[in-house]
């Protein structure tokens, strides 16, 4: 998944100075989830420990940051058989900045045999490169091993980590999601009457490929969008109309992500206090999800916590 000499000098297309640590020069990456649960890291809560017969759908949380009650493994076992298949999830940041893309490793191990007792990477790709992205397995994609009869269903993510649904022994089909998500680089605000924000809106893909987008965001009566003060990336369409904005945008895949910004300005003449919410909304084929931005206009209170000397 990364190289050391490789990604040392590049970082999948970083300069040397992004791949580096500027005090301890190239760093490696996290340990692999197997080998932080044989030193005791994880606990009994962290691990789900799937027997042959059985099936689960469960998110597999990013392990650079262990959450006591989160999965951060997933044990697979076979019937018959020493073999076992080790479900993890990373992601781009930290230790793992310079891995190809987020998203679920597949490992097979066998504890008990003197030549495979160390995991083996399983490469989706399967062209023999393990420090490309074949390795990491993204939303859309399924792993099934007909002779051990397991597979391996990534179905979407979240901020959390990654959705699958895994199966030792069994026939199951794969849920494979597309899921859009809405957040805004703006942090919340607190503005004045007569006054403008800038509002930077971003969608991220965090499933499988979606054909297309399509969307409007609406305004509450005391914020008033500025004219052709809409701009989307390219490959986007925005447009102010009817008092809202309506944009499109072209096909996307999982861990593609889309922004927009526009501008608002609280009418000069409402002296009132008020909470306000901007709703975007967004569907696509097969999909929709809607998202507000508060506002608050007008704070006329201040509050202060208490303070004993």
């Amino acid at each position: 998944m990364s190289d050391t000499t490789r990604d040392c000098v590049t970082s999948f297309g970083e300069p040397r100075e992004a791949a580096n640590d500027p005090i301890y020069g190239c760093i490696g990456q996290h340990p692999m989830i197997y080998h932080k649960n044989k030193v005791g890291w994880l606990a009994d809560a962290q691990k789900l420990n799937l027997a042959p017969g059985t099936s689960n759908s469960v998110t597999v949380a990013y392990h650079d940051g262990l959450q006591l009650h989160a999965t951060h493994m997933i044990t697979i076992a076979v019937a018959n058989s020493d073999r076992q298949y080790i479900v993890e999830s990373r992601q781009r940041r930290g230790y793992d900045r310079k891995l190809p893309k987020k998203g679920v490793i597949l490992h097979s191990v066998e504890p008990g045999s003197p030549t495979f007792s160390q995991p083996v990477l399983i490469d989706g790709d399967t062209d023999g490169d393990f420090y490309d992205d074949g390795p990491v397995w993204v939303p859309g994609e399924r792993y099934q091993n007909a002779a051990d009869n397991v597979t391996v269903c990534i179905e979407s993510a979240s901020a959390e980590g990654f959705q699958v649904s895994v199966a030792s022994g069994l026939e199951i089909a794969c849920e494979f999601r597309s899921v859009l998500a809405v957040r805004y680089l703006t942090p919340a605000l607190a503005v004045s009457a007569g006054e403008r924000i800038t509002i930077t809106t971003v969608v991220d893909n965090n499933g499988i490929p979606i054909d297309g987008v399509s969307g409007t965001v609406t305004f509450p009566p005391h914020l008033t969008y500025v004219e052709d003060s809409a701009a989307m990336d390219f490959g986007g369409t925005i447009a102010a109309e009817n008092g809202a904005l309506t944009f499109t945008y072209e096909p996307t895949e999982f861990g593609n992500s889309f922004e927009f910004t526009y501008v608002l300005e609280v009418a000069p003449g409402f002296t009132d206090s008020a909470s306000e919410s901007v709703t975007t909304a967004l569907t696509w084929s097969n999909g929709s999800v809607t998202s507000t931005y508060s506002v608050v206009i007008n704070p006329h209170l201040l509050y202060l916590p208490a303070v004993s000397n």
